[in-house]
Order: structure tokens, then C-alpha cells, then sequence
């Protein structure tokens, strides 16, 4: 461990002796923390670390052992509380039903709010806006649609999710 510390040679003998001295029992802290090797060296690493950068807020004459304890078990803590928020985070999205890009549109037109559909539909291009206008708005089936435009079915519902996507996306940022 080769690391230029602010106070001086000194200080940092003081820093290398205590870890040296108490390897094997930071080292067993972490494991009996982590249970795990790869994470309990990674944690005494960290601990390394973050005392180094911290080093000017360790009071001389004090418990240096002590000190670095309290950084590993914080440096634990700390990972273990944003794993913890990170897990309940990704379990709650799972719960939540992804919206429909179709609902937003449908839901556009139930509140009859047709001045900004109106401008949303002006900016799809004029391939995109003649399926929904056939599809939406007149109630043409995909097939009567095909037929009417000579294109395939395959066509016309690709047309139409991809015009309902960009109509969502331009009506979610007026929205806002």
C-alpha cells in the first residue's frame, strides 16, 4: 500500500501500521459482514480507501483501529441500504403495468380534447396519419383499411402502432 497522504510520512506509518497489525481481523469483519471473499476483500479495499481520503478527519491520539472499524461497518451499511432501496425499487416496478401506448391515445379522444390530438395528428407523417385516420376515425377494420390503400395487412397495423407510438409520445410531451 503505497499512498501519499496530506499530514506527512508519519501519519501514514501510523495509517499502514494499524492496517498491517489488523488485517486478518478487518478482513474477518467483512467476511462474517459479506460472507462472501471477493466482497469482504472489496470491502477492506473500500475501507483503505475511504480512510486515506478521509484521513484528515481522524483525530491524532484517538483509536485508529477503532476508526477504521467504524468505516468498514458504514462503508457495509451504506451498500447494504442501497441494495436494499435499489431491490424494493426494481420489485415495485415489476408490479406496475407498463402503459399502453394505445390507451393514451384512446384516452385523448375520450376526453375529446381534439384541438391537441389535432395538432398531434398534423405532425405524424402523411402514411401514418392516413391509417389512423382510416382506423380511428372512420372505424375501418385493418383489412378494410389494406384493401382501400392497396397495401398489405402487415402494412397497416405496423403503420399503426407506429403512428399510435409517435401520437402518445407528442401527446405525453404536450402534457406535460
Amino acid at each position: 500500500m503505497a499512498v501519499a497522504l496530506g499530514r506527512g510520512m508519519s501519519n501514514y506509518t501510523e495509517l499502514q501500521t494499524c492496517y498491517v497489525t489488523h488485517r486478518g481481523e478487518f478482513f474477518g469483519v467483512a467476511l462474517k459482514l459479506t460472507r462472501n471473499r471477493e466482497a469482504a476483500q472489496d470491502l477492506v479495499s473500500e475501507m483503505l480507501l475511504k480512510a486515506c481520503a478521509k484521513w484528515n478527519l481522524y483525530k491524532q491520539g484517538t483509536n485508529l483501529r477503532a476508526w477504521l472499524f467504524r468505516i468498514l461497518r458504514n462503508i457495509f451499511l451504506s451498500d447494504r441500504r442501497r441494495a436494499l432501496c435499489h431491490a424494493r425499487y426494481v420489485e415495485a416496478t415489476k408490479m406496475m403495468p407498463a402503459p399502453k401506448v394505445s390507451n393514451v391515445v384512446e384516452q385523448i379522444i375520450a376526453e375529446e380534447d381534439t384541438a391537441l390530438l389535432h395538432q398531434a395528428i398534423t405532425k405524424l407523417s402523411p402514411n401514418h396519419r392516413e391509417i389512423v385516420e382510416l382506423t380511428e376515425f372512420q372505424d375501418k377494420k385493418y383489412q378494410e383499411a389494406a384493401e382501400q390503400l392497396s397495401i398489405p395487412l402487415g402494412t397497416v397495423m405496423s403503420r399503426l402502432y407506429r403512428a399510435k407510438q409517435q401520437l402518445a409520445d407528442e401527446l405525453l410531451c404536450n402534457a406535460a
